[in-house]
């Protein structure tokens, strides 16, 4: 609703508001590849929270009204808000719209879930930040890499010292070009696009979440095979405990393939994880503990929601009111390091 002396757009800034309503009244920003595969299900058949908006481009309203139906669409997300009862806001849109589209929701009183990148700068998060101090509103970044198990299993045996001092950290990703990647906003640099803000987003925030020091060197080589964006990239990072990392990344990889490797190497042991997909129905991990001359297979299995439980993680927050939220300084730390690595690699964005 809009305040009548200010034509601000006002969002439900009640104290303890689920408290007077049995559900989370949410939109959608972007009914992209991802919110259909991951997250629609679940907006759909939970009780306690009610999809009431959507907002994406005209093209795609016939197929998404095939999927939503009875829910109210819009191409302008000023339209939206000005004309729906709102708590919270799903933003899955391409990345260089995500500072744009969370600072207008917190602005106007809403609690934010952003999917990665936060934003593309480090001003940007750091503005968006104080928005939602200011407001008082929950800001979240979906990255479901945190919930894993493999996560788990890692932060625990390095929490245990089984590694000893980490020496090394070496880091793989390959996969395919996307589908339609050459005409598609991916291929644009102005836009967020290319290998290392996607997927390496997801990669350097691990690293630096394992790490135990500050980066103090970073070496960095892109490569663009005739597109605007990177396709290829290495970095080699040294920290100030001594110890360094490789990251290798690429979206050149092999059709129907994409192949994923960590290993972290301790003065006492090393971890060595491998991942392989091959379509979309064949899939094989390993997780393998190397110390004292022998080698264990550690067995694990990756829950099937896993991409939903940030957007969980999300709501069970907005439902609380609990002032605890993620440690956002992450993704300013994240940004960095990307910056960093192309500033060396003195490929302009």
């Amino acid at each position: 609703m809009k305040d009548e002396q200010s034509g601000k757009i006002m969002g439900n800034d009640k104290p303890n508001c689920e408290k007077q309503s049995s559900f989370l009244r949410v939109a959608i920003i972007g009914m992209s590849n991802h919110v259909k595969a991951n997250y629609l299900d679940y907006l759909i058949t939970n009780p306690g929270i009610k999809p009431v908006a959507i907002c994406d481009l005209a093209l795609n309203r016939s197929k998404i009204n095939e999927l939503t139906p009875d829910i109210p669409f819009f191409t302008s997300i000023e339209e939206l808000m000005a004309s729906m009862e709102l708590d919270a806001v799903i933003i899955s849109t391409p990345h260089y719209l995500h500072y744009k589209q969370a600072a207008f929701s917190l602005d106007n009183g809403f609690d934010v879930f952003v999917d990665k990148p936060l934003a593309l700068t480090e001003s940007e998060i750091t503005s968006l930040i104080e928005k939602s101090k200011i407001q008082g509103k929950i800001l979240f970044t979906g990255l479901p890499r945190r919930y894993s198990e493999l996560n788990r299993i890692i932060f625990d045996y390095l929490n245990r010292e089984e590694l000893g001092k980490i020496v090394d950290f070496d880091f793989s990703y390959y996969r395919p070009f996307y589908q339609g990647f050459e005409s598609s906003w991916r291929n644009s640099a102005q836009s967020g696009g290319g290998v290392l803000m996607d997927a390496g987003y997801h990669i350097v925030d691990c690293l630096l979440r394992l790490a135990q020091s500050s980066v103090v060197s970073l070496k960095c080589h892109v490569e663009t095979y005739e597109f605007n964006v990177e396709v290829a990239v290495k970095i080699s990072a040294k920290f100030s405990d001594k110890s360094v990392a490789n990251i290798s990344l690429g979206l050149n990889g092999p059709k129907e393939f994409l192949t994923e490797r960590m290993f972290i190497h301790g003065t006492e042991g090393a971890l060595y994880y491998n991942r392989i997909r091959i379509g979309t129905t064949r899939e094989q991990r390993e997780l393998l503990f190397i110390k004292n001359g022998t080698l264990e297979e550690i067995p694990y299995q990756e829950k099937e929601d896993l991409d939903v439980k940030p957007l969980i993680h999300f709501f069970d927050l907005c439902k609380s009111r609990k002032q605890h939220t993620q440690d956002l300084q992450i993704d300013l730390k994240i940004i960095q390091f990307i910056r960093e690595a192309y500033k060396d690699a003195e490929f302009k964005r």
